[in-house]
């Protein structure tokens, strides 16, 4: 999907793959999936493991860190299998 912008410039929207499952305790009511919402760094850490960018610093001081990668294990296998 494209939106045009002022001065003819185009966004082009993306989107992380499905099935990612945020740890953050998110506390949000009027989101219609509040559950498939994740924190910025957990998407960031996703869109570098997919673009092949070091991920090893990432989530040194997030807290939620493990409970992150425990719940995502299949998921980022997935990715780094292609």
């Amino acid at each position: 999907m494209h939106t045009t912008l002022k001065q003819n410039h185009t966004l082009v929207y993306r989107s992380l793959p499905p099935g990612f499952v945020t740890a953050y305790p998110r506390k949000q009511t009027k989101c219609i999936k509040p559950e498939e919402g994740l924190s910025t760094l957990e998407a960031l850490y996703i869109a570098y493991t997919i673009l092949g960018r070091d991920t090893s610093t990432l989530l040194e001081s997030y807290y939620w860190k493990n409970l992150f990668l425990q719940k995502n294990t299949h998921q980022l296998s997935l990715l780094t299998s292609l």
